[in-house]
This record gives C-alpha cells, sequence and structure tokens, in this order.
C-alpha cells in the first residue's frame, strides 16, 4: 500500500466531489422542537470552492410538509426528488454525513430562486 493511503480520511482521488445545486439525502437528527428529524433529500446551496477546500457543506432540507409561508420553493418535475426547498432551515453538515446523491441537480433558474430567498432570510442589516 502507499503511504498516503494510511492518512485520516479519504485521499484526494477518492474524495467525493459536491457540487451547489446536487441534491443529497442527509439524516437531520437529532433535532430539536419544529427542527428537521430524519432522513430527507436536501439541495446544497454552498459554493463549489467552499465543498472541495473544507469538509462541510450548507444544505437546505426539502420537504412536504410546513407551512405555507413564502421560505418554500415547491420543486416540479424532478426525478428524485420531490416536495419543497425550506430555506428557514439551513444547515452545515459533514460531508461524511451524506448518504447518498441523488445524481440529479436543481435547474439553474430554480436555483436562483432558491437562492433570493436565502438572500432574503440572511440579509445582514447590521
Amino acid at each position: 500500500m502507499k503511504s498516503n493511503q494510511f492518512k485520516i480520511g479519504k485521499i484526494e482521488s477518492e474524495r467525493e466531489h459536491f457540487r451547489q445545486g446536487d441534491f443529497v439525502w442527509l439524516n437531520f437528527s437529532p433535532s430539536e422542537g419544529l427542527e428537521m428529524r430524519g432522513k430527507h433529500p436536501a439541495v446544497i446551496v454552498s459554493t463549489d470552492a467552499y465543498n472541495q477546500a473544507g469538509n462541510y457543506i450548507i444544505v437546505c432540507p426539502i420537504t412536504s410538509h410546513g407551512s405555507n409561508a413564502p421560505i418554500y420553493f415547491k420543486l416540479i418535475d424532478y426525478r428524485t426528488v420531490h416536495g419543497r426547498v425550506n430555506c428557514s432551515q439551513i444547515h452545515s453538515f459533514d460531508q461524511k454525513r451524506v448518504i447518498a446523491k441523488t445524481g440529479e441537480r436543481m435547474e439553474a433558474s430554480d436555483f436562483s430562486y432558491v437562492h433570493q430567498l436565502l438572500n432574503l432570510a440572511l440579509m445582514m442589516d447590521y
């Protein structure tokens, strides 16, 4: 075996590459109160540079529940995921917590709308 195969974690050639807009499955448990819980699909909202530079991804979960608040984006005509992107429950996860990639990515026009919802939620007035 090569010496670099003994390093903690995956060597660079084996490391999964996550891209902004990828749909992934994650386990959102444990949770508190009304936070998302259990296994759900999510969309990666962090930039490709952020995803590659570290070991974390930032995601918004996808749910079929929730209120009629204008913080959700309904997914239409996707093969592997169904429901609404919840832009109010932004999560950061270690990439090792990803259960699976769906093999599908969010359309650029849809991601643009999610981006706008995130900008509204995170607008810094300080």
